[in-house]
């Protein structure tokens, strides 16, 4: 038979909580009555707020501890509901480095008071409240132990919903939604400290090192928490990709998914026939394309002149002079797919001479000099051929021309020179006549 908690029952209960901690005793009783004191003279609005909290307790990622040697714990809630006007039902899981269970129990708001919101910016509407309760959370399935404390939660309200208030995340001493209580064994009765919250841990002790954020100190790496600060970013990384998270189709063939992580960068995957083939990293902004900066984005071109267009992704620029470099993803008619080309990575600035079946490059090898390269197809591999370098002066006119043979041996290359220090008319006649179009960089 379902057992329910009245009012006068929840608070008998709670008011037998004992928290054992180092530095003192703390039960509900003594804490609800230090939260009266502070709020002496503001007007509890428990019985007259109509607003539904339930958004304000679930959390995927609350932080915590259980027993005296600071075990760690991690708490979920995944679910809460109002049931009458100040008891919620919550449900979640437990998980320790020994144990993890299902729990479930209920939440009896005992006051609420309004706050003042000090930050600037706020929106309109926006109020702000302390609420203080007290909570039950039993173990199903085969565990026979409870949870029970009291919390303190720091709420936002605005157009009738309710949230909890996350407008000091930025600060070192940030913390909300403050479960501070223990674990009881149903069979002995055995009594453990077990408290968990957002941003810090209520009563944590020695645990927590950190200046800026949660951080636990190494003496406790043993209890669970040698992994956190990586569990920290991946949860972190995941709650952002939800939140900035967007994806498309280019093709049949590409498409592509991208999001925001903690560290303030987007980053974009590019798919194709549904299997990722490069990842792109960049700054994002409030209005983030899909790709950024150039860095991603996606150019057709007949690259190797086989009447078919094979795909160019752009690795951005490099170096002052903005040298753009790309990667090569030549068609396969065969297997109807993009194959990535090795080295094609190494053209700076590719120009595509269709008539040659030939690829140029270009760029800045130093400030006066000026380096072209020849690349010609062999299969579905690109070699480097022939060069020309063209030494300037300050205003970036040629002064002189050297042009090499370029010999591949496996991972080797030689350079045979051919004519050095020359006049551009004395460069090989292929040579002319593609400088001669002025592609310079």
């Amino acid at each position: 038979m379902k057992r329910s908690w009245s009012k006068t029952l929840l608070l008998a209960i709670a008011s037998m909580v004992c928290i054992a901690t180092a530095s003192a005793q703390r039960s509900v009783d003594a804490v609800e009555k230090k939260i009266q004191k502070r709020h002496a003279g503001i007007e509890d609005v428990r019985g007259t707020l109509g607003i539904d909290l339930s958004p304000v307790w679930i959390n995927h990622g609350y932080i915590g501890f259980i027993g005296p040697d600071y075990q760690r714990l991690k708490v979920s809630i995944s679910e809460v509901t109002r049931k009458e006007q100040q008891t919620y039902e919550l449900r979640g899981r437990m998980e320790s480095p020994h144990y993890s269970c299902d729990v479930k129990g209920e939440l009896l708001v005992l006051h609420i008071y309004p706050k003042t919101l000090k930050k600037t910016g706020h929106l309109k509407g926006e109020l702000l409240y302390d609420v203080f309760g007290v909570y039950r959370l039993t173990e199903t399935g085969s565990k026979s132990g409870r949870f029970e404390g009291f919390v303190l939660s720091e709420v936002l309200t605005q157009d009738g919903r309710a949230y909890p208030c996350g407008m000091d995340e930025a600060d070192a001493k940030f913390r909300n939604n403050q479960f501070e209580g223990v674990w009881i064994s149903d069979d002995s009765g055995l009594q453990k400290e077990a408290n968990w919250g957002i941003g810090r841990i209520p009563d944590s002790g020695d645990l927590d090192i950190g200046e800026q954020m949660f951080k636990p100190a190494e003496k406790y790496w043993k209890s669970g928490w040698e992994t956190y600060e990586q569990d920290a970013r991946d949860e972190a990384n995941e709650y952002m990709e939800s939140l900035y998270s967007s994806e498309g189709v280019i093709d049949d063939h590409l498409s592509w998914k991208s999001w925001a992580d903690m560290e303030g960068f987007a980053k974009t995957t590019l798919y194709c026939d549904g299997e990722p083939i490069r990842v792109f990293r960049s700054f994002h902004g409030e209005d983030t394309p899909p790709f950024m900066m150039g860095a991603g984005v996606l150019t057709y071109v007949d690259a190797n002149f086989d009447q078919y267009p094979d795909v160019l992704i752009s690795l951005g620029t490099r170096g002052s002079r903005h040298f753009s470099i790309y990667e090569c993803y030549l068609y396969d008619p065969a297997t109807e797919s993009f194959v990535l080309t090795p080295g094609f990575e190494n053209i700076v600035n590719p120009t595509f001479d269709a008539q040659r079946k030939v690829v140029y490059g270009c760029g800045h090898s130093s400030y006066a000099t000026i380096e072209h390269g020849r690349f010609e197809w062999q299969g579905n591999r690109i070699s480097e051929k022939s060069i020309v370098e063209v030494t300037i002066n300050e205003e970036g006119n040629p002064i002189s021309y050297s042009e090499s043979q370029v010999i591949t041996r496996g991972e080797d290359y030689e350079y045979i020179p051919l004519h050095e220090n020359v006049q551009m008319d004395q460069l090989s006649p292929e040579w002319q006549e593609h400088l001669a179009k002025g592609e310079e960089f």
